[in-house]
């Protein structure tokens, strides 16, 4: 194998190249180069990169158009500060309920909180950041395609619609259950619980969603999956605990309830979408 070599002397390198015929080379000649050179001196720092090259084919690369989200988060920004400003004292109770009893007892005792027009605002916040969450979750992680042409403002609609049928479909089987079982106080606890706890979850989701859709963050959206899967396990426990005080309502009963009203549903959404994106466990 050739070999070169660098002789620094006085400031003027020298090479010399030598092969097993014994063909010299002095001071860089072209005479014979050899093919392989290899250096005596110290590895460079910088080396070639190792990525793999799949095709030479120029793609274009397309940015999402989500100017349609900025309208979206300022008008629940705005209508929560709004609420907060008008309701001050309501708005306080129910994001104080999620975590303390006595602050959800005090709102069932005034019982005009479904009729409010707080309610009204909160919930409408709800659903448009429940929705947009959605579609960052799936934009940025799941990266499940959009159903035929439609544009991401178009399946962000379809997102919205497909939840609110869900939040629909639940209350009906609240219903149903409500007259099977025979617990109206309890349903209307239950239906209390989801409204603080699903208001709540939209509060929390609301900044993240302000700094996930400007900066891609994918890392951002999982840490506040895990942070919703653990408020829906507390949500969980707080309505087993509602059940439990229906002296009445056996553990069954309450079982089979909570399967109904909350695992069935979510159940259902997650074998439609399977079946539409051809998906097997």
């Amino acid at each position: 194998m050739p070999v070169f070599q660098g002789i620094d002397i006085d400031t003027t390198v020298l090479f010399h190249y030598s092969d097993s015929t014994g063909v010299e080379y002095v001071e860089g000649s072209l005479y014979n180069y050899p093919d392989t050179i290899q250096s005596a001196g110290p590895e460079s720092f910088f080396q070639a990169h190792e990525l793999a090259v799949n095709d030479l084919v120029p793609h274009e690369l397309v940015r999402p158009n989500n100017g349609w989200i900025l309208p979206i988060l300022l008008f629940c920004t705005v209508l929560i500060a709004i609420i907060q400003l008008i309701y001050r004292k309501k708005f306080l109770q129910i994001i104080q309920a999620s975590w303390s009893n006595h602050y959800a007892n005090q709102l069932v005792r005034e019982g005009s909180l479904a009729s409010d027009w707080i309610t009204l605002g909160l919930g409408i916040v709800a659903l448009l950041t429940s929705s947009l969450f959605i579609y960052q979750v799936n934009i940025q992680i799941l990266r499940l395609p959009t159903p035929g042409n439609t544009t991401n403002l178009q399946f962000y609609l379809i997102i919205f619609a497909c939840y609110s049928i869900y939040l629909i479909f639940k209350l009906l089987l609240i219903g149903i259950s409500e007259l099977i079982f025979l617990t109206r106080e309890v349903t209307n606890k239950y239906l209390l619980n989801s409204l603080i706890f699903n208001i709540n979850i939209a509060i929390l989701v609301l900044p993240v969603l302000i700094v996930s859709t400007y900066t891609e963050s994918a890392i951002l959206l999982k840490i506040t999956l895990v942070f919703i899967g653990i408020i829906l396990i507390y949500k969980l426990f707080r309505a087993i605990m509602v059940g439990l005080t229906n002296t009445k309502f056996s553990i069954v009963y309450l079982f089979l309830y909570l399967c109904t009203v909350e695992i069935l549903p979510v159940l259902v959404v997650m074998k439609l979408t399977m079946n539409y994106y051809d998906i097997s466990w």
